[in-house]
């Protein structure tokens, strides 16, 4: 049902190409991640002006979503298995992967993710598969200092600090500091994403300034 090619159509090499892809992406999506293309044949038949499209598919071993196995001890395990579109169980479909990986690379202390599935152990089909997350992290303290002058406000300074991944779960806190003639003023805020539940975010604010004028 995922071929698009239908009989009485015009044969085109265009068609017969994305009808194999889509072929293989469905292989994919349904519980054969490994699946590959062996083989393709075109018959065509000049004396009655038809053809005949042949796939030939290798599907792999049909696999199961196992348990989910994080290679990195800064993030807790269960904010990572929040982040997943999938339960243990189902069948393993390649674009959820990428949704999963999509989803990990996103995350403020992540710079790069990739999540791969387990090799298989055993002929035996259906087969389950631990999913294999590994994150690279992004730079876990970030500090910037500035200096402004204005014949209205006075000299000042600035500074900002970025702590990511404050406690395994993405937590960034932000401090933002300014002194200057007329304002000076501190800023701090946690946010927490994925907070409880995919796509929920906690936020914590606070702050307090001095303001010197001639009023």
């Amino acid at each position: 049902e995922a071929l698009s090619l239908s009989v009485g159509d015009p044969v085109r090499a265009e068609d017969v190409l994305d009808a194999e892809t889509e072929g293989l992406r469905a292989l994919r999506n349904s519980g054969w991640p490994d699946a590959q293309l062996t083989d393709r044949t075109v018959t065509v038949d000049h004396a009655d002006a038809s053809a005949e499209a042949v796939f030939t598919y290798d599907p792999g071993v049909e696999s199961l979503y196992g348990d989910i196995s994080l290679e990195s001890a800064r993030w807790r395990p269960s904010f990572i298995r929040r982040l997943s579109p999938f339960e243990a169980g189902e069948r393993v479909s390649a674009a959820q992967m990428r949704t999963f990986e999509g989803r990990i690379e996103a995350l403020e202390s992540v710079s790069s993710a990739v999540v791969r599935l387990s090799d298989p152990v055993s002929d035996a089909q259906p087969q389950s598969r631990t999913v294999m997350v590994s994150a690279s992290p992004s730079p876990r303290h970030v500090a910037e200092a500035g200096f402004s002058l204005s014949t209205s406000e006075g000299g000042g300074i600035s500074g900002a600090y970025k702590r990511r991944n404050l406690f395994g779960g993405d937590e960034t806190l932000d401090l933002n500091l300014s002194l200057a003639t007329v304002q000076s003023g501190l800023q701090v805020e946690l946010t927490a994403p994925h907070w409880r539940r995919l796509g929920q975010a906690l936020t914590l604010e606070a702050e307090v300034e001095r303001e010197e004028t001639d009023a």
